[in-house]
């Protein structure tokens, strides 16, 4: 029963730490994108 509770708390923590560099992903794509967006706005206008 011990090991089981030890082997689900590491896949717990593996999930933690998964969802965490996807949101860091996700996070970093979305800023990229809108600074992307930003800079064509500006070109747009501009002209």
């Amino acid at each position: 029963m011990d090991g089981l509770i030890k082997a689900f708390s590491l896949e717990v923590r593996k999930m933690a730490v998964i969802i965490k560099l996807l949101q860091s992903i996700i996070w970093a794509y979305y800023l990229y994108i809108k600074d992307f967006f930003q800079v064509d706005y500006i070109i747009v206008t501009s002209c």
